[in-house]
């Protein structure tokens, strides 16, 4: 599975544990509502937009909900203040956070 079907699966996973329709999801991920449907559609993103995405889903994943199969999924270290899930689309990790990959 490549790197935008993983964020995908991933989105819609989130979406459907929490009851939100893709639209929503799209917003809270890139502060764009039609950003996942264009990447269904073939459109593209960069590295770092990506990055920033699946690290916000594995930050604000639904504790009772299992992450997909097949989705590797980053290990998300944020600042000591502990308000990283409260900053804006734009910067959904906050400039403390550090991104890596779950082994």
């Amino acid at each position: 599975m490549d790197s935008i079907a993983s964020l995908i699966l991933a989105a819609d996973r989130y979406g459907a544990a929490e009851k939100l329709e893709r639209t929503t999801v799209s917003w809270r991920l890139f502060g764009d509502s039609k950003k996942l449907d264009a990447l269904i559609n073939g459109s593209d993103i960069q590295v770092r937009r990506f990055e920033a995405a699946i690290a916000w889903l594995a930050v604000n994943w639904p504790a009772h909900v299992a992450w997909p199969d097949g989705v590797v999924r980053p290990h998300v270290e944020t600042s000591p203040s502990g308000d990283d899930d409260l900053v804006a689309p734009s910067d959904p990790l906050g400039a403390d956070a550090k991104i890596g990959i779950v082994q």
